[in-house]
C-alpha cells in the first residue's frame, strides 16, 4: 500500500521541487494505527472457574460436615440417657436437609435435620439435629417424655440412621 502511495506522490513531489527550487524529498507517512484486540485469557478463565467450583464444593462440604457432626455428636453421647429435643423448647429453627432413618420394621423414611438454639440459652448457641416430633413419627420408642418435654434416645436414633444407610 505504501508503495502505491509513493508512486502516486513522486511526480507531485518532483513538480513541487522544480517550482520551488528545493530538493526532491521522499514522502513520509505516519504509521497507520492498527487496532489491537486483546487475546482471551483462556488459562485464567479456566483457573477462575476451577476456583469457583472449589469454593462451592467446600461450602457444600462444610454444610454436610456440620450436619453429620451434629448427628454423630448426637450419637456420641452414649452416656446420656436422653437428649432434650422437643421443638417447643427451641427457637430460630432453620431446616437444613434430611437423612434416611429406618423404622423398627426396616422401612427407610426421611428424617428432617434442623439447626436451632434453645430458648433458655442466653448465648443462643446453635445446634444441629432432628426434632423429637420428627423422630417420634419414625420410631416412637426413640422418644421419651420427661416432665412434659420430649427427649430422644441418641443411640436408638443413630441406630435407625445407620440401619438405613
Amino acid at each position: 500500500m505504501q508503495e502505491q502511495y509513493q508512486q502516486r506522490a513522486q511526480p507531485l513531489n518532483e513538480i513541487s521541487a522544480m517550482m520551488t527550487g528545493s530538493q526532491v524529498a521522499n514522502p513520509n507517512w505516519l504509521n497507520t494505527p492498527s487496532s489491537q484486540i486483546a487475546t482471551t485469557d483462556i488459562g485464567g478463565l479456566i483457573n477462575q472457574n476451577f476456583a469457583q467450583q472449589s469454593q462451592n464444593y467446600q461450602s457444600a462440604n462444610q454444610n454436610w460436615q456440620s450436619t453429620m457432626g451434629g448427628l454423630l455428636g448426637l450419637g456420641g453421647k452414649l452416656g446420656a440417657a436422653a437428649i432434650m429435643s422437643d421443638e417447643r423448647v427451641k427457637k430460630d429453627i432453620v431446616p437444613m436437609g434430611t437423612v434416611f432413618a429406618a423404622t423398627p420394621e426396616g422401612e427407610r423414611r426421611e428424617l428432617p435435620i434442623s439447626e436451632w438454639a434453645y430458648k433458655d440459652d442466653p448465648a443462643s448457641t446453635r445446634h444441629v439435629g432432628p426434632m423429637a416430633q420428627d423422630v417420634e413419627r419414625i420410631d416412637p420408642k426413640a422418644v421419651k417424655t420427661v416432665k412434659g418435654i420430649k427427649h430422644i434416645d441418641p443411640r436408638r436414633v443413630m441406630g435407625g440412621i445407620l440401619r438405613a444407610a
